[in-house]
């Protein structure tokens, strides 16, 4: 296959939207923690390799060195070309990518083009070999049984401490503005682990100090609706979309940037 433009390879993409993509990215990078396909420094590549794909969804021709070069900046630790290439071998094998050799017009040997894939495919090829599975005897459960222990958790004092009693995992300034408007240490910490999803989400769990910044701007945004009384239901899902937006406004601004070097 001959080196181009990457608007020339836009059939192979196989995402509709850079949504789609970032939405199968996450699938794949819970299935690889959970499973433990990769290695710390090896996700780091593929993280990396995610962000070179902005233009069209899932696909890229940039080069290895160019992508490696990309973790190392921001005082990041960064990766090797060997670590990358490894990476790049784990994936093809385990369905998440595929690799096309690309070539000068003269013939010799260029970059890649990287096609990755949806995680549904690895999930539907997985399932089809996956023997019928039995159904499952119904349960029954005792209602009164799940009030009166749910009563007990209610009325035990530990359960719901101070906002002073936070976790030190949760950064103070983020603690010191949640507990403005929320005297509970077990609330607080709940909304620093959406933080820690919504981060991890979008590629920004590695960059602390934006992290933090995007985390305070979001609980501000979220409480002022609070009070104007725009919440209709909970406040935590109303908070985790709100990150959500933040956090995707910094992925596709590394994307860009990252497209220009």
């Amino acid at each position: 296959m001959q080196q181009g433009n990457l608007d020339q390879f836009q059939s192979y993409s196989q995402f509709n939207s850079l949504k789609d993509f970032n939405n199968s990215m996450e699938q794949w990078l819970l299935h690889i923690k959970q499973e433990k396909l990769l290695t710390p420094s090896q996700v780091i590549a593929v993280k990396a390799l995610s962000k070179w794909c902005a233009k069209i969804p899932g696909i890229s021709n940039a080069r290895i060195c160019k992508i490696v070069a990309s973790t190392w900046l921001n005082d990041k630790i960064g990766i090797s070309r060997s670590t990358f290439k490894r990476a790049i071998s784990k994936c093809v094998e385990f369905g998440l990518l595929e690799v096309h050799n690309l070539s000068r017009k003269n013939g010799s040997q260029s970059s890649n083009l990287y096609v990755f894939q949806p995680f549904t495919t690895i999930y539907d090829k997985t399932k089809q070999n996956e023997p019928p599975k039995q159904l499952n005897q119904p349960q029954y459960y005792e209602s009164n049984t799940i009030k009166l222990n749910t009563n007990k958790r209610k009325n035990n004092p530990e359960t719901d401490l101070a906002a002073d009693f936070t976790s030190d995992s949760v950064p103070k300034p983020f603690k010191e503005l949640a507990a403005s408007f929320f005297n509970s240490a077990k609330r607080i910490e709940g909304l620093w682990t959406r933080v820690e999803i919504a981060a991890w989400k979008y590629l920004c769990d590695d960059k602390p100090q934006d992290k933090l910044e995007t985390a305070i701007v979001s609980l501000q945004q979220a409480v002022r609706s609070l009070k104007l009384g725009k919440i209709k239901l909970s406040f935590e899902p109303y908070f985790y979309g709100v990150l959500e937006c933040k956090f995707n406004e910094l992925f596709l601004a590394d994307l860009n940037n990252l497209q220009d070097e």
